[in-house]
């Protein structure tokens, strides 16, 4: 095999094992330290790297573990992620990551142009069950070298233009944030105080709601609906289209367009299969939601828009038509957090005996309609502005993409560039 292959832009391509050097990391093992002293650093696995985990464990170094400078460039070598390039901290190389050391070759310019690869290196991870990277794939990955100084000139104005890129991305999604902290005090606010300022209020018998409008009710769940449990669905039954009962997994939750209702779903059961499985029928402008696990956590709240039956890891809350709308359900359930309410363990739970002691305040039904729609006109315009940044975040990403796969590949002249 040729070390060099000669481009249309006279920049040789070199392959990937003429340009770095590739280690894999290595479990700690009981060298992780409770507390730090002069010769421990961070495990640097890829929450710690990524900013989504301030602390790290902290490991005693000895030779037998890799460790990375700051700058240096890491590969997540097994995982969902695999074939992720990122800039290391000081610290210890995780048993799940690579140390890439480069050769004759601009460090930054090696990590911006692993950066353009990694769509080709994920599209070619290899394994039955935990997908890793093809080491061959990756040592004969061809790759443009230009001089060193056009390499440090890319290097340069890929960190800069990024980093204004970055940082526009980052004020975007703290945006999302406060648009969503804001939705959510909106909805708090409208199910526990109303929307009339004028109205008497009286001290709530609900502890953390304190005062409320005097001539609502109080009750649990369990007094204003009842709850169903959703059933098993075997492997054999899935995958089946075209039945009149869509049956919904946990998954199904996050396929809603609107974060409000249902959709359709990929998985449906006769009548008599959802008998066979002994599961309920939820009947529609139900409150359905995930009950156990991380997507517990995630407090999503769906209403179903047909019968239709849910997974065992889902509760169905059934509104009791005379005096509780499943508008109100569905906004009064978004304000109750499972994550805080949820039995405690490595698997949060909360289970349909639980759910029913929940509290709820109920106003009159027809000010239940006039709290939901006027809900329904503010969200909707939180929601389309949320829409909107998270369309102006995906152009961000997609030029930073583009621009990295530009300048790389020699179609920006980066030397020059303002």
């Amino acid at each position: 095999m040729n070390r060099y292959v000669i481009t249309e832009c006279d920049w040789p391509e070199v392959r990937f094992r003429y340009l770095a050097d590739v280690r894999k990391g290595v479990l700690p093992f009981s060298r992780i330290e409770p507390h730090p002293n002069s010769d421990s650093l961070p495990y640097l696995t890829m929450e710690y790297l990524r900013g989504g985990s301030r602390e790290s464990h902290i490991v005693s170094v000895d030779p037998s573990l890799l460790v990375a400078s700051a700058d240096s460039i890491l590969l997540l070598w097994d995982g969902s992620n695999a074939g992720e390039f990122l800039r290391a901290k000081r610290g210890v190389v995780s048993s799940t990551s690579s140390l890439i050391t480069p050769k004759n070759v601009d460090r930054s310019f090696l990590y911006w142009t692993c950066k353009n690869q990694e769509s080709r290196i994920r599209a070619e991870t290899i394994g039955m069950g935990i997908p890793h990277v093809d080491g061959d794939f990756l040592a004969n990955m061809a790759i443009r070298l230009p001089s060193l100084p056009k390499q440090r000139a890319i290097a340069d104005y890929l960190d800069r233009e990024t980093a204004r890129l970055d940082a526009l991305v980052a004020a975007k999604e703290r945006l999302l944030e406060l648009l969503t902290e804001k939705r959510q005090a909106l909805i708090t606010r409208a199910v526990t105080k109303g929307i009339e300022p004028d109205v008497p209020h009286r001290t709530s018998d609900i502890p953390w709601l304190g005062e409320m409008p005097a001539h609502w009710k109080t009750g649990r769940l369990k007094d204003f609906g009842s709850l169903l449990a959703g059933a098993g669905f075997p492997h054999e039954f899935q995958g089946v289209d075209g039945e009149v009962l869509p049956f919904y997994k946990v998954g199904d939750l996050a396929a809603s367009r609107d974060d409000r209702y249902m959709e359709r779903s990929e998985n449906t059961v006769s009548f008599e299969t959802a008998a066979k499985l002994r599961a309920h029928v939820v009947p529609e402008s139900s409150i359905v939601y995930a009950k156990i696990g991380a997507a517990l956590l995630l407090n999503r709240r769906r209403i179903t828009t047909v019968p239709c039956i849910i997974d065992n890891n889902m509760t169905a809350y059934v509104p009791s038509k005379k005096n509780l709308t499943s508008r109100w359900a569905f906004y009064w359930t978004s304000v109750l957090d499972f994550g805080v309410l949820a039995n405690p363990g490595a698997v949060p739970s909360l289970s349909e005996g639980d759910q029913a002691q929940l509290p709820i305040a109920v106003p009159p039904v027809a000010e239940q309609h006039i709290i939901a729609d006027y809900l329904d006109r503010e969200t909707a315009q939180l929601d389309a502005l949320v829409d909107k940044t998270r369309g102006s975040i995906a152009l961000l990403k997609k030029r930073r993409s583009a621009l990295i796969a530009a300048a790389v590949t020699g179609q920006i002249d980066a030397e020059n560039a303002v």
